[in-house]
């Protein structure tokens, strides 16, 4: 019983000690204000009691605390009240870093609002790294990430491909959004004289086509695929052809 209720002492010391510092904080806020609206941050921004303690980062999936304040350009004085701007362009030059919001939270935390970008394929160059629906490679370990994910046959470090790399996976960001159940069976991808290969599922199923590609007939190959599944003992067709307009071409595979 004494132990538990030295514990109990000590949070609300703790508890105390953190509500003072609130009111001490508000006081100055106060203070700075009625001295000059206008003026108040930079009076603000050369007080201790507001430098960063803490930084909340919300909506972040890869981004790190420490890419974070890296990117931010945070360091131990940094105080709340410096211009937010600078460290929101900060955060926006991190390749993981869609857009990015910051709010203060006196006395000393900083809320960052992120928005990731998403990765939607594997490149396949020297070094295996996720890709955005722009293109854009992103700094993330596919294996500690669990990242399951069509894999680029294109090299991006290779420029002749930078734009097909760039147009397969917007394809491919769309495919994802607008057809989910084809996206997830999606093996690898080719890209090439403005055709896009699929190869799906165990069976390695080609699906080829000409983007922009509509729903309606990736659902169209699906089916035909299926329906040739279902006729012929075989198994899966080698391939499904929708390059041409109102048809959809089924070829065996060839060899065992």
């Amino acid at each position: 019983m004494p132990r538990r209720k030295s514990s109990a002492k000590g949070r609300l010391s703790a508890f105390s000690a953190r509500r003072a510092l609130g009111f001490v904080a508000a006081g100055i806020i106060a203070a700075a204000l009625a001295a000059g609206i206008r003026h108040a941050p930079r009076v603000l921004a050369r007080m201790s009691v507001f430098q960063v303690q803490t930084l909340r980062l919300e909506g972040v999936t890869f981004l790190s605390e420490a890419e974070a304040r890296q990117a931010a350009g945070l360091h131990p004085a940094s105080n709340i009240w410096e211009p937010k701007e600078v460290w929101i362009h900060g955060l926006e030059s991190h390749p993981l870093v869609r857009s990015a919001r910051v709010r203060r939270i006196p006395p000393s935390t900083l809320a960052v609002r992120v928005v990731e970008r998403t990765p939607v394929a594997l490149t396949a160059g020297s070094v295996v790294q996720p890709v955005d629906p722009e293109g854009i490679l992103l700094p993330i370990d596919p294996v500690a990430a669990h990242l399951d994910l069509p894999i680029l046959l294109l090299n991006p470090t290779d420029s002749t491909q930078a734009l097909s790399l760039k147009r397969a996976a917007a394809v491919l960001s769309r495919i994802g959004d607008e057809v989910p159940d084809i996206y997830a069976v999606i093996s690898d991808v080719q890209y090439r004289d403005g055709e896009m290969i699929l190869r799906l599922g165990d069976a390695l199923t080609r699906l080829r086509f000409r983007p922009p590609v509509s729903q309606r007939r990736l659902r169209e190959g699906m089916a035909a695929m299926n329906d040739w599944s279902g006729r012929f003992d075989q198994g899966p067709p080698g391939e499904v052809d929708l390059r041409f307009e109102d048809q959809v071409l089924v070829r065996a595979r060839s060899g065992p």
